[in-house]
């Protein structure tokens, strides 16, 4: 039966509830990102799209969109859980149980014992109650080696250049930094899409500069006694402190900096938003700088407080890997398996605009193929440039989307140039 295309948002919505009763996934997610292009903050929408990621197995996507439902709508339970599941598939059990916690919290008869036992969830534990902040909560922080550096990094040069001005020589050279009134330490927002190297390339930036380095997810530091979330923000800072100079990085910044006033979610997180706020105010003693470097996929979920000066007001664009790039990471993902004349230079020539976890998939499931090959041949059959093009020719690169939605934003939300070096980007890599 072919159903007449809607024009408008609520009657997309309702043809997507149809079809995804009728099993058409794929119907229904291409009339979902009709329905969110014209509401791409409506957490119906978003959580709808993200249960057909989730059943694709399209995981980071999934994510993405539930932590943006999250934001902009009301709690809601189911969709915690799902996380809880997207989390566990991603690999991270810490933000698996946390999310799961939470869904218990607000439903307790959502247990899933299955999912429980999956995450490593103690029978004690599922039920975790909000309560005051104290010290038997509150997490302790030691800065991480990362035995790493920029040499160890592949292209991404007008990445490493904005940081290396902007916080390697000002850290190296405090003196000549003051002396013509540049702020030493600070706090800088890093984003760009998913799987494109923010948390690689700033752990290869701590590798630069002799100072402690503190890498914290927002997950981490509300944990499960959401209650000691803001004690555990300023034992961070007052680590740092101790420790200074150093680099705080936060990952998901946009969790923490969302707007306050929406939904249950953003009430339970006001607190440690406004802890990070006070201690943001409070860096920039010129003797003990501290820079602290906020990642995130969606810098049109940051709350604009937190990009006043003196807070996350420098923004630097992590853009989907260029050539040089594609082809270390092409380098770095074949080493150890069985290849024949590989060209890694030439592979990475015609895969534009696929990430880093894009890159890493085609290789998997060009090895997935591979090895079905040599099941059948009984023999070791190598990887070639063939069969990794061949696999990239049925892949769609992620970032294609996330680049979509950010040119809307530039078209009609950049107010203050926030989104200038996208646009930068687009205009060259048209």
């Amino acid at each position: 039966m072919v159903r007449e295309r809607p024009t408008d948002f609520d009657t997309r919505l309702d043809l997507a509830e149809l079809l995804v009763t009728d099993k058409l996934t794929d119907e229904a997610s291409l009339v979902l990102r009709e329905a969110l292009a014209l509401k791409p903050d409506n957490a119906e929408a978003l959580r709808m799209y993200a249960g057909l990621c989730y059943e694709r197995n399209s995981l980071e996507e999934a994510r993405d969109r539930l932590e943006t439902a999250a934001r902009v709508g009301p709690a809601d339970p189911k969709s915690d859980l799902l996380l809880s599941r997207v989390y566990l598939g991603l690999g991270d059990k810490h933000r698996a149980q946390a999310f799961y916690q939470l869904a218990l919290n607000q439903d307790p008869d959502l247990e899933d014992k299955s999912l429980s036992a999956s995450i490593g969830l103690a029978e004690s534990a599922k039920r975790v109650r909000i309560k005051p902040a104290g010290d038997e909560h509150a997490l302790d922080y030691e800065s991480s080696p990362t035995g790493i550096s920029f040499k160890d990094v592949g292209g991404m040069e007008d990445v490493k250049e904005q940081l290396r001005m902007n916080i390697i020589l000002p850290l190296k050279n405090p003196t000549l930094f003051r002396e013509y009134g540049k702020r030493i330490g600070g706090g800088i927002l890093m984003y760009g899409p998913p799987g494109c190297g923010k948390t690689y390339i700033s752990r290869a930036l701590a590798g630069e500069i002799d100072a402690a380095f503190y890498a914290v997810g927002i997950h981490e530091i509300l944990d499960a006694f959401l209650g000691s979330s803001e004690k555990n923000m300023h034992n961070l800072f007052e680590t740092a402190r101790r420790n200074a100079p150093a680099v705080i990085f936060l990952d998901e910044i946009d969790a923490l900096g969302q707007k306050r006033e929406s939904g249950s979610w953003g009430r339970a997180l006001r607190g440690t938003v406004d802890t990070l706020l006070i201690e943001m105010d409070g860096l920039g003693k010129p003797d003990k700088p501290i820079l602290v470097i906020g990642a995130t996929n969606t810098p049109w979920a940051v709350d604009l407080a937190l990009r006043r000066p003196g807070r996350f007001d420098r923004v630097i664009f992590v853009p989907p890997p260029d050539q040089g790039a594609r082809e270390e990471i092409l380098k770095l993902h074949l080493r150890g398996k069985p290849i024949e004349d590989v060209d890694a230079a030439g592979i990475a020539s015609k895969i534009d605009r696929f990430s880093g976890a894009d890159i890493q998939a085609m290789i998997d499931r060009a090895t997935e193929e591979v090895i079905k090959r040599a099941m059948r041949s009984g023999k070791t059959e190598p990887i070639t440039t063939r069969s990794l093009l061949e696999t990239a020719k049925k892949m769609r690169p992620s970032t294609t989307e996330w680049l979509a939605t950010a040119t809307d934003y530039i078209r009609y939300s950049n107010q203050g140039g926030f989104y200038d070096q996208v646009k930068s980007y687009l205009d060259k890599n048209q």
